[in-house]
C-alpha cells in the first residue's frame, strides 16, 4: 500500500501518512560515493508553533476504491482527497530508501524513518512565512553537509487537461558566485530528467528554470532541484502518481539519475 494510517500523535487525527521500510544509512565502509550527502526535501508539510498545518500544496482526488486501498479518509461523496504533503512524503522516503541501498548518505527533512520520525516539518513562528521556512529547509540541508537538495513536489492547474513532468534547477542562489552551483543543478537536473523520461508514461516538460522568487533555491549553498512529478489537477495523472508501482518506479528513475549524476560528476 501506499498510505497506512499513522498513529502518531503529531498526525492530526483522520490523516494518512506513508509508512515505507527504510534502511539505514550505509556504513562509512559501504558508502559509494563517500562524502556525498542527498538531502531530500518532500515538499510542503509544514507545522508551525500551534500545531497548524500550513501552506499547504496542490491536492487530487480518488475514487473510493482506491481511495480505501491507499488508507485515506473518505468524503461524504465517497472519493477521497490527496494532498501533496502526503504523497511527497512517500516519494522522498521510497527515494531514500533506494539511494541508501546504493551506497549514498541520505536524510530527509520530513521521515517515518524508524527512530526518527518527523512527519511535518516544525517551525517556532505561528502562521506561513513562505520564505523563513524555506530558507529553514535550506539551511537544514547545510547542517547535514548536502551536495545535492532535492526537492520534492507535485503540480496544480486550473486547467485539468495539463499534464506531464518537469524539473526545476536551481540558479537563483545568493551563494553562488561563479555559476559553478547552477551548472551542477542543471547537470543533475538532465540526469534525473532523461532516466524519467524513459522509465515513466507522464509527459516530459522538459528542464525550467524559475522566473519568480524560489527561496529554497536562493538560500540553498549547494546545487539544489525542485521536482514536479505530476498534476494532482488532472485525475489521471493523480491516479498514475498514486499507484504504489508507479511510485517505485519513479523513486527508482530518479536514484539512478543521481547515481548517474555523481557517476559524472564526482
Amino acid at each position: 500500500m501506499l498510505f497506512l494510517s499513522a498513529a502518531s500523535p503529531a498526525v492530526p487525527e483522520g490523516a494518512a501518512m506513508p509508512r515505507v521500510e527504510i534502511p539505514a544509512n550505509p556504513r562509512a565502509k559501504a558508502l559509494k560515493y563517500p562524502g556525498l550527502v542527498v538531502v531530500i526535501d518532500p515538499g510542503h508539510g509544514t507545522m508551525d508553533k500551534d500545531g497548524r498545518i500550513t501552506g499547504q500544496g496542490a491536492s487530487g482526488s480518488l475514487n473510493a476504491s482506491l481511495a480505501k486501498g491507499l488508507g485515506l479518509k473518505l468524503r461524504a461523496g465517497g472519493s477521497a482527497e490527496l494532498p501533496e504533503e502526503l504523497i511527497t512524503l512517500d516519494y522522498g522516503m521510497r527515494i531514500m530508501a533506494r539511494l541508501r541501498e546504493a551506497g549514498v548518505e541520505t536524510y530527509s527533512i520530513r521521515s517515518y524513518e524508524p527512530g526518527d520520525e518527523r512527519p511535518w516539518f516544525k517551525v517556532d513562528y505561528k502562521g506561513h512565512d513562505q520564505e523563513a521556512n524555506n530558507k529553514l529547509r535550506a539551511q537544514w540541508a547545510e547542517k547535514h553537509k548536502a551536495v545535492l537538495f532535492l526537492r520534492i513536489h507535485f503540480d496544480g492547474s486550473e486547467n485539468k487537461q495539463d499534464s506531464g513532468f518537469s524539473i526545476w534547477y536551481n540558479d537563483q542562489s545568493i551563494h553562488d558566485k561563479d555559476g559553478a552551483l547552477k551548472k551542477a543543478s542543471y547537470d543533475c537536473s538532465e540526469s534525473i530528467r532523461r532516466r524519467l523520461a524513459s522509465a515513466v508514461e507522464l509527459k516530459d516538460l522538459g528542464l525550467k528554470r524559475f522566473e519568480r522568487p524560489i527561496y529554497g533555491f536562493k538560500h540553498a549553498s549547494m546545487p539544489a532541484v525542485l521536482l514536479e512529478l505530476g498534476y494532482l489537477s488532472n485525475p489521471d495523472d493523480t491516479l498514475y502518481v498514486s499507484r504504489p508501482a508507479n511510485a517505485d518506479i519513479y523513486a527508482e528513475a530518479i536514484s539512478q539519475g543521481i547515481l548517474d549524476y555523481f557517476a559524472e560528476s564526482h
